[in-house]
């Protein structure tokens, strides 16, 4: 565990590493991790084989702390240097008893517990239990309260940004689109797929009837007025 560590820091001091990945480093107990790494913001230590979390450092800064796949029984008193939890992953671990997760209730930032595949889940009203007992949880096994699935905040926020920066342009560019004299357009066009030449339109100043007469006489040759013939004589 102490040379995973030492590879992830890549040159780095301790409080200047905000993750840390552990993963598959056999281990029963934590060896390395200490209260240096006063920035920590995401550890992760699954299928390791910790029995223990006896001498897990206080880490003021951790959100988010994965142990699934451990044996672990209880001992979550051990993460009460950790105040700004707000993400706990203990999945098929070995806690039996809604008791063993009392010492979370301290941790006042928590608001999402993963306990799926512990013996704790078979327990009869399990869900109701826990809820009760941690009253500022929002999710429990990436459900709510009343059983609803739960998205992470973290894609929440993502998914709200990508929004409001993809929309921005388009309802700026409508608006240009708008004011900037695309009228002519629609003038010139003719639902009946027939322009309509501009010499044709005379205006009428007493109102608009009906279509004038020049028009009219376009339209109907029939109607147009026959010219009277000149007498010679005259």
């Amino acid at each position: 565990m102490e040379e995973r560590i030492s590879s992830q820091m890549k040159d780095r001091k301790p409080e200047e590493v905000e993750e840390l990945n552990l993963d598959n480093v056999r281990a029963s107990k934590l060896q390395g991790l200490t209260s240096q790494f006063t920035s920590l913001k995401r550890l992760s230590i699954i299928n390791v084989g910790l029995s223990s979390l006896e001498d897990f450092p206080e880490l003021p800064t951790l959100e988010r702390l994965e142990l699934g796949d451990n044996r672990l029984t209880g001992g979550l008193e051990h993460l009460k240097g950790c105040p700004a939890l707000q993400h706990l992953s203990l999945v098929g671990n070995r806690i039996a008893l809604p008791d063993d997760l009392r010492p979370l209730a301290e941790l006042a930032a928590l608001v999402s517990l993963d306990l799926l595949d512990c013996p704790v889940t078979q327990q009869d009203g399990y869900r109701e239990l826990v809820f009760n007992l941690l009253p500022g949880l929002g999710a429990l096994d990436g459900l709510n309260r009343e059983g609803e699935e739960v998205e992470e905040s973290e894609s929440e926020d993502d998914e709200e940004v990508d929004g409001s920066e993809s929309d921005e342009p388009g309802l700026d560019y409508l608006q240009r689109e708008l004011g900037s004299g695309s009228s002519g357009d629609e003038e010139d066009y003719d639902p009946e797929g027939e322009e309509t030449p501009e010499d044709d339109i005379i205006p009428s100043s007493e109102g608009e009837e009906g279509p004038s007469s020049s028009k009219r006489a376009r339209l109907d040759p029939k109607q147009s007025p026959k010219a009277t013939p000149t007498s010679d004589s005259d």
